[in-house]
C-alpha cells in the first residue's frame, strides 16, 4: 500500500523534507497496531534531528521525520489485546537513539506496549497531539522537577513557544508569579494572554538584568530549554537556594562545564538536567501523565489558545518559519 509522507534522504534544512505520495506504507507486525495519522506535532527536535545534529543520536538515512501524532487505530496484530481497530489514539516515538521516528506520515505502526494511549471522546486530536511532547515535558517538569509555592517567582524562557505557553498557563494555576523571554510582538501578546506577569524582550535588553530589577532578591527557578547563550546568566537570576532546570539546547550548543562550586559561590543553587525519555519509560507512566494532562485541559489549568495548523505538503514552509521564530505557540501538520 502506498502513502503520503515526508522523506529526508540527506542532512540540512527545510529543503531536505521531500513531500512524496508513493512511500511504502508499514506492514503491522503481531504485537503492533497500525494507525491512520490525522496530525503529527513539529518539535525542535525534528529540525534538529533533519540537520543530523541531534545529541542522542540521528536517524539512518532515508528516514520519515516526526515524533508524536494522534490518530485512529485501522489493523492490530494477531497477539495485540489492548488496543482495537477505529480507536482513537495519540502516541510518540523516537527515544534518546532516535532510529524510530515516521509520524510525518499518512500510516505508522507502533508497538502496542509502548507509549500509546486511547483519546477520551471529548478530546479533538489536535488538542491530543499538542498535549503529547511539550504536554509531557511540562508535566514532569513542573511536577517532579520544581513544583512552585504560590507566590513564588519563576523565570520561564520562550513564553511565546507551544511549551512555554503551557508553561506559563500551569504555572499561574499553581499561583506562581511569572517572569517570560520572547522576542516578536506576537509572542509577547500570547504569553501576557495566558497571564505571564513580567514578559521581557530579551532583544532589547538583557534578561538577566531585566529580572533583577523586577526582583532584586532573584527568583526561586528558572526553566531553560535555551541552553549555553541563556545558561550562566540565567544562574545569576536565582536567589540563594534557587532551583535550574535545564532541559534543553535549543540555542544550539551546551553549556560551557562548570565548576561545581560557582553553584555553591552564587547561594547554594540546585542545577537540574533532565530528559523527557526519563519520565515516560512506560507504558503505564505515558498513560498516567497523558490523563493528568487531558484533565488539566478539562479543567482549563492548561490552555491551548495558540495552534499553527499547516497541511502536511506545506511541511517545508513551517519548518522554516519555526527556525525564522515566526511560530506562535504549537505547530501540528494536517495529514
Amino acid at each position: 500500500m502506498k502513502m503520503r509522507g515526508v522523506e529526508v534522504a540527506q542532512f540540512g534544512g527545510p529543503e531536505v523534507l521531500d513531500f512524496r505520495d508513493d512511500l511504502e506504507a508499514p506492514v503491522v507486525g503481531d504485537r503492533e497496531v497500525l494507525v491512520r495519522n490525522h496530525f503529527a506535532g513539529v518539535n525542535f527536535k525534528d529540525l534538529i534531528l533533519c540537520r543530523g545534529e541531534y545529541h542522542g543520536g540521528n536517524p539512518d538515512l532515508p528516514f520519515v521525520p516526526g515524533i508524536e501524532a494522534a490518530g485512529v487505530i485501522t489493523e492490530v496484530g494477531t497477539e495485540v489485546t489492548d488496543f482495537r481497530v477505529g480507536q482513537r489514539v495519540v502516541y510518540m516515538t523516537g527515544s534518546m537513539a532516535s532510529q524510530h521516528n515516521r509520524c510525518y506520515a499518512e500510516y505508522n505502526v507502533v508497538e502496542s506496549s509502548a507509549c500509546i494511549q486511547e483519546i477520551p471522546d471529548d478530546v479533538s486530536y489536535e488538542v491530543a497531539c499538542a498535549l503529547v511532547i511539550q504536554g509531557l515535558t511540562m508535566h514532569y517538569l513542573i511536577s517532579d522537577c520544581f513544583t512552585p509555592e504560590p507566590g513564588d517567582a519563576v523565570l520561564v524562557h520562550g513564553g511565546g513557544g507551544g511549551l512555554g505557553l503551557l508553561m506559563i498557563s500551569r504555572l499561574k494555576a499553581l499561583g506562581a508569579t511569572v517572569l517570560t523571554t520572547a522576542s516578536q510582538p506576537a509572542k509577547q501578546e500570547a504569553a501576557r494572554a495566558q497571564g505571564a506577569d513580567y514578559v521581557i524582550d530579551y532583544t532589547a535588553c538583557d534578561f538577566s538584568d531585566a529580572v533583577r530589577e523586577a526582583f532584586p532578591g532573584g527568583v526561586r527557578c528558572v526553566f531553560d530549554g535555551i541552553g549555553k547563550p541563556t545558561f550562566l546568566k540565567g544562574l545569576a537570576c536565582l536567589q540563594k537556594k534557587g532551583t535550574m532546570v535545564l532541559y534543553g539546547n535549543a540555542g544550539g550548543a551546551h553549556p560551557d562545564p562548570i565548576a561545581p562550586t560557582l553553584l555553591t559561590q552564587l547561594g547554594s543553587l540546585t542545577l537540574k538536567r533532565p530528559a523527557l525519555y526519563d519520565y515516560v519509560e512506560n507504558q503505564a507512566e505515558f498513560q498516567r501523565r497523558q490523563g493528568e494532562l487531558f484533565e488539566l485541559y478539562r479543567q482549563g489549568d492548561i490552555n491551548l489558545d495558540n495552534l499553527t495548523i499547516a497541511p502536511l505538503e506545506e511541511v517545508a514552509a513551517l519548518h522554516e518559519a519555526m527556525l525564522g521564530r515566526r511560530v506562535v505557540g504549537k505547530s501540528l501538520l494536517k495529514i
